[in-house]
């Protein structure tokens, strides 16, 4: 799932690039939403970038990097 404190910048930056555009939430997994692109029954998706290859049928833009951390104890 997207995080959810970077979804508001994304949002609010989408906004100021696409104006009139209309935004509608759908959850779901990244296969599915790509599934979903590829059948035209949505127009574009937010993910977080998957463990398998993009197809070539579509683009896509890195809209932000985060640091992801696993943090464990030393005894381990």
């Amino acid at each position: 799932m997207l995080q959810s404190n970077i979804l508001p910048e994304i949002l609010e930056e989408l906004c100021k690039h696409f104006p009139k555009a209309k935004i509608k939430f759908m959850l779901g997994v990244s296969l599915n939403l790509l599934h979903q692109l590829g059948k035209n029954e949505i127009d574009h998706a937010i993910i977080i970038k998957p463990n398998f290859e993009i197809p070539d049928e579509f683009s896509y833009y890195t809209l932000k990097k985060e640091p992801i951390l696993l943090i464990t104890p030393n005894n381990i």
